[in-house]
């Protein structure tokens, strides 16, 4: 009997953890004990834990128990494939995050997917094909018992789940990126409106770009944005109503910092409106905005004076300004980016 097999479990341990990751899947094959000892969920605390098909027996054992992050490639899992690996999740207390975009998870029980996914601080379930059910059932235990403070279900169809429940859920969270959701007028008139009321003023992020809001109240929709932090709001079909009253009142008081605005025209708005509220921001990005010569001028003119910008993105601007009015806003502004 050799001495490695006699040696005792916290001996072992120790020199298991002293091993590279690479090794550690070697040192399961070796032996029965050294299979039991390896497994120890201590030696698999790893920042970052890419999950294939290939790697399901190792995500369904104790091994993965301490885990803090998880990535699932795209691959072509089956339906059973994802239960088992949903089902692994719940086993999972030390998760924090998780990262499932692309994959089609419409198979798997909407039960289940809601238990796993509210148990994780952080999730990534972009593009994944969610059905009505699935989705109803995840914003509803949101509203409940939930973990999450940052969920990305951007490209999924958001339009079925119940106008109050969404309400509910999203201020509750930090942070939540609702990109192309095919939200109904009614879900972000009553999701607006929720989001005016001070008690659940605590969202920080907003994305909710590629979703029409054109026909929401200018008053209601400028009152619940502007306490947001984070704000992205490109290709919202936002009027020119909407924008100059949101303009004005950023010029006045906004919890902004950071703003997305690109693909809505804002060419009829105020110049000096627009230079005195923009300037307050920390990070703006202004693409394909239809801007005037008079508003980028008026913009890098008041940036070149005194600005709280750092990062300033606009497309199709920088014959439209004079170059040392750029060279001015580019002393004051670190990263200046005026594509043409």
């Amino acid at each position: 009997m050799s001495a490695m097999n006699v040696m005792p479990t916290e001996i072992l341990l120790k020199i298991f953890h002293k091993l590279p990751k690479q090794a550690l899947s070697i040192v399961l094959l070796v032996s029965k004990r050294w299979k039991e000892v390896g497994e120890d969920p201590s030696l698999w605390t790893w920042g970052m834990v890419s999950v294939s098909r290939i790697d399901l027996e190792m995500v369904v054992n104790k091994r993965l128990g301490h885990v803090e992050m998880i990535s699932v490639m795209m691959d072509d899992w089956n339906s059973f494939e994802l239960q088992t690996l949903f089902q692994a999740v719940l086993t999972m207390p030390k998760l924090s995050f998780l990262d499932i975009h692309g994959i089609q998870l419409s198979s798997v029980e909407p039960e289940l997917l809601a238990s796993a996914v509210t148990m994780v601080e952080r999730v990534f379930m972009s593009n994944c094909q969610l059905t009505s059910q699935q989705v109803n059932k995840l914003f509803q235990r949101l509203c409940e018992t939930s973990n999450v403070e940052t969920l990305h279900v951007d490209g999924n169809n958001l339009s079925m789940v119940d106008k109050n429940v969404l309400a509910t859920a999203v201020p509750m969270l930090a942070w939540i990126d609702v990109t192309n959701c095919k939200l109904t007028t009614q879900q972000l008139n009553t999701l607006f409106a929720r989001m005016c009321e001070a008690e659940v003023a605590g969202l920080n992020g907003l994305r909710i770009s590629e979703n029409n809001l054109s026909s929401i109240d200018k008053y209601t929709l400028v009152t619940a944005v502007n306490q947001v932090s984070h704000l992205a709001l490109d290709s919202c079909h936002l009027t020119t109503q909407q924008l100059n009253t949101l303009l004005t009142r950023m010029c006045v008081q906004t919890q902004m910092t950071k703003l997305s605005i690109s693909g809505n025209n804002l060419s009829e708005a105020d110049p000096d409106t627009l230079a005195t509220a923009m300037n307050r921001l920390e990070v703006l990005s202004m693409s394909r905005a239809q801007l005037t010569s008079e508003q980028v001028t008026c913009l890098l003119t008041q940036a070149g004076r005194r600005t709280q910008l750092y990062t300033l993105s606009m497309d199709d601007t920088a014959h439209l300004v004079d170059e040392q009015i750029v060279e001015q806003a580019q002393s004051n502004i670190r990263h200046l980016f005026l594509i043409d």
